[in-house]
């Protein structure tokens, strides 16, 4: 878990390929991460978890909460669901994205805590660009926040962008700012892989808007 020098600088703040050693059931994805439960482990390289959720332990440079997250969903399958943190300040605090597999289809909600979910049946709040296509195929979650706007997509929304939803939450700024992810209840353990924290153009110009992804 370090910062990159990549693409745009060093927009990339963190990152976790999950690469260590297996760890009993119950006893988290190391020193990196908070969790919730008792419920988190190393499996194959991979964080795996059945229930509950896990923080990621630093935060981002921006207090006011904006950031990039994107990470892998490991062997997705019809029924799973997962969730994805941003802007997450206390249990009370945060914004949320829900990614159920309903094979084929993905189907996404995005949500403030203590608010009602919002998907992508629904007509979102008028005036932030919303934009919504099929999610045809899965795995990949990229998610951002830049103040005011929480953005959902299956991929890069610069390359090939499968899914985009957002919703305008205006949501005052925490003084935590972490991101994290989740079990939402689904009937199997979820898998994670290769996850990327990064800063947001609304607080370092030098950044895209919606993250770097650096090259090899």
């Amino acid at each position: 878990m370090k910062r990159h020098e990549c693409c745009c600088g060093e927009c990339v703040e963190y990152e976790d390929g999950f690469y260590r050693e297996d760890t009993p059931a119950g006893t988290g994805w190391g020193s990196g991460w908070d969790h919730s439960n008792g419920t988190g482990n190393i499996e194959s390289d991979r964080g795996k978890l059945t229930a509950g959720y896990m923080i990621f332990n630093q935060s981002l440079p921006d207090s006011q909460g904006s950031g990039l997250l994107n990470i892998n969903f490991y062997d997705s399958q019809d029924g799973d669901i997962y969730d994805v943190y941003m802007a997450w300040n206390n249990p009370s605090e945060y914004l949320v994205a829900r990614f159920r597999v309903n094979d084929p289809w993905w189907e996404i909600s995005i949500r403030k805590a203590g608010g009602n979910w919002v998907d992508d049946h629904t007509e979102l709040i008028p005036g932030c660009g919303t934009h919504q296509q099929p999610f045809l195929a899965g795995g990949w979650a990229a998610t951002s926040y830049d103040r005011t706007i929480f953005r959902v997509g299956g991929t890069t929304p610069e390359a090939f962008a499968h899914y985009e939803l957002w919703n305008c939450l205006g949501l005052v700024g925490p003084t935590v700012n972490k991101v994290g992810v989740g079990h939402g209840g689904g009937p199997r353990a979820l898998y994670f892989d290769n996850l990327w924290i990064s800063d947001h153009y609304a607080h370092d110009r030098t950044c895209p808007f919606y993250g770097c992804v650096c090259q090899a």
